[in-house]
């Protein structure tokens, strides 16, 4: 499923997401239970989830009716299962389409983001991110004819929501709601977590990190930032964290290179190129419940540029503060600037 595409608009397309928020867990003293974890491949990703304070037989069950969750989400959002709400949509030539209530949230999260970011993050972007197939063996530049067509059906403010049912007034547009759906999807398992009664886990989502308390009584949990193009061997440092979420997007999570130039994926939906700005990623760290917020906000940052990207965090913090929000910015001198409250330390 295309659900990691950040196109362009962000293509923090990054399926597979490489991971680039890594977890730092230190040993568990005694008394401690072992986590018990569980990974897959599912979102375009490699996906982890980590529980703390239950036994095997219990926590087994658990984390197999979390990625049960995970599945029912990718079976509403991907772009590309068939029966799927985006699917639907994509296919209906312009005629209203009814969805879920949870794709309805995710599409109208990705319309805000649009308004974010002045246009820059739009998920109706799906023809134009698929041109590059990012996620293909032999990715290329696309035809420049191919790209101006599919230029033309990019537009947010095409959408049209009427109750519980969408449709794209250009009958030729394609929704990808990679940008925002993994982090909406991260809170869920979150939510389901916390029903199922536990109190302390670390959620993956290929770099949409969320976490249910604390590891420790008075412990917070430490999450790890990469340092942009170590391929996960070096971190710029970490952040530590409870009862939260924190999510990076960044310009080498999916890239190739032709005829000596790097094209990386997250893309400028005004030319159909990669966006050119001062960042090289983004972290973005919130209270819990916000990782689909934080999902998009983390490439709206990116395609902005530090100095807008900067203002746009204070902005919110102002607007929001229940969202706790913080945020890190890595330059492509490999410089990092802080909000106050980011806290980011070099070693742990």
């Amino acid at each position: 499923m295309h659900i990691t595409s950040r196109t362009g608009t962000w293509i923090k397309l990054l399926p597979a997401i490489l991971i680039t928020v890594l977890i730092i867990i230190t040993q568990t003293g005694c008394g401690e239970k072992d986590p018990v974890s569980k990974s897959d491949f599912c979102l375009d990703t490699t996906c982890d989830i980590k529980l703390y304070d239950m036994g095997s037989g219990e926590a087994s069950k658990i984390l197999d009716g979390a990625f049960e969750e995970i599945d029912k989400y990718e079976n509403l959002m991907s772009k590309t299962i068939e029966g799927s709400d985006v699917y639907k949509i994509n296919h209906a030539q312009g005629q209203p389409v009814e969805v879920s209530k949870d794709t309805l949230k995710v599409i109208k999260m990705g319309i805000e983001m649009g308004d974010l970011s002045g246009g820059m993050f739009d998920i109706t972007i799906g023809k134009v991110s698929s041109l590059w197939n990012f996620n293909g063996d032999d990715p290329k530049v696309p035809e420049q004819s191919d790209l101006n067509d599919a230029l033309t059906t990019v537009g947010y403010k095409n959408i049209v929501i009427d109750g519980s049912s969408v449709s794209l007034k250009n009958p030729r547009a394609e929704l990808d709601l990679g940008g925002v759906a993994k982090g909406y999807i991260a809170d869920r398992v979150c939510d389901y977590l916390e029903k199922q009664g536990v109190e302390k886990a670390v959620i993956n989502l290929g770099g949409n990190v969320a976490v249910l308390g604390e590891k420790d009584k008075d412990t917070p949990w430490n999450i790890a930032i990469e340092r942009p193009y170590s391929d996960r061997t070096e971190m710029m440092g970490y952040v530590s964290v409870k009862d939260a979420t924190v999510v990076t997007s960044g310009i080498y999570e999916r890239k190739f290179e032709q005829d000596g130039v790097l094209y990386h994926h997250v893309l400028d939906p005004h030319t159909g190129y990669p966006v050119d700005s001062d960042l090289e990623a983004v972290t973005i760290r919130a209270a819990r419940g916000n990782s689909g917020f934080c999902d998009g906000l983390s490439t709206v940052c990116l395609m902005l540029g530090r100095d807008k990207a900067q203002a746009l965090i204070e902005t919110l913090q102002k607007e929001h503060p229940e969202m706790k929000l913080e945020a890190a910015f890595i330059d492509k001198n490999d410089t990092m600037t802080q909000t106050d409250g980011m806290d980011v330390k070099k070693d742990e």
